[in-house]
């Protein structure tokens, strides 16, 4: 390539003269506000969103007009985006290939120095309530927790660098890709994140069996299963701050269950064994009994006080 793409900010120039283009082709289809999640150019709400929960899906929005004639705004800036790129010059291409086998490293052995150490009883959280005396109580427990520490930053040699300034592409044949490292790896991308395989599997556990996998979002979390979806730990908490719903056919409890506070039934309740007031050692729905006072013979008349 020409020189001048190293003394001159050709690069900056190019991108700034197909921004506009850019924008255009990223703008939603239809006319409902959007941002950017790059530049955070805001595209403008035109339209009505769903009735009751405010979503743009179910909601009548009109086509995007960035979206009209992109060929057009394509064509106007031609003209401008070629004197940039005639400034490129030809060329600046570089192709490697080899018949058998392709190294590329840096310095002499893998730096194992510990990047973080693992604190087993790092974080206290919430383990789940335990019924004391008639009332919840809640319990708590610890949880590991990880700490980054910087000890290879200083280490003179062994880095690898790849930059690409629009694609990176790994193909392999069935011996498939593997990453190793001994300290921390980051994938993280402003945009979507794709992972799928014939399985997926995540786990997180270390030589002291104190891994942790933690999952964060900032708007909602989304699971679906086609047949089944199980979790399987000592302790199961679920935490909503406002109303926490469950939609089943039934629900299933195999243990105790402690409502700490009103119970509401639409239906029925059907009970099998006892119903206690007060707790175990409360009045019995089924054995209790009452004073009966007032009955005459061959009369049904009688009056109930409070049962005993």
């Amino acid at each position: 390539g020409s020189d001048l793409f190293f003394k001159e900010p050709i690069a900056e120039e190019w991108l700034d003269k197909n921004t506009e283009i850019a924008a255009a082709k990223a703008a939603p289809e239809y006319n409902y506000g959007a941002v950017g999640n790059n530049t955070e150019t805001e595209y403008p709400n035109g339209g009505t969103p769903e009735e009751g929960s405010g979503a743009v899906e179910g909601g009548n929005f009109e086509p995007s007009a960035a979206h009209a004639d992109i060929p057009g705004l394509m064509e106007s800036r031609a003209a401008d985006i070629a004197a940039t790129e005639a400034k490129m010059g030809t060329g600046g291409s570089i192709n490697m290939m080899t018949a058998k086998h392709f190294s590329l490293m840096a310095g002499t052995k893998a730096v194992a120095f510990d990047s973080g150490v693992m604190v087993p009883n790092g974080r206290k959280v919430f383990k789940g309530y335990e019924v004391r005396e008639g009332k919840a109580v809640p319990v708590y427990t610890y949880v590991s927790n990880y700490e980054s520490k910087d000890t290879s930053g200083s280490v003179p040699f062994g880095d690898v660098h790849v930059s690409a300034a629009t694609k990176f592409r790994v193909v392999t044949g069935s011996g498939g890709v593997s990453i190793k490292s001994a300290g921390e790896t980051n994938i993280n991308t402003t945009g979507r994140l794709m992972l799928g395989g014939a399985e997926v599997a995540v786990g997180g556990s270390n030589k002291s069996n104190t891994g942790r996998i933690t999952m964060v979002s900032d708007t909602d979390l989304y699971m679906e299963a086609g047949t089944i979806t199980a979790r399987n730990a000592p302790n199961i908490n679920d935490i909503a701050d406002n109303t926490h719903t469950f939609i089943t056919p039934q629900a299933v409890f195999t243990g105790n269950l402690h409502v700490a506070g009103d119970l509401i039934v639409q239906g029925e309740i059907i009970a099998n064994g006892d119903i206690r007031a007060g707790g175990p050692g409360g009045v019995s729905l089924l054995k209790h009994t009452h004073n009966v006072t007032g009955v005459e013979s061959g009369s049904s008349t009688r009056t109930s006080q409070k049962p005993n």
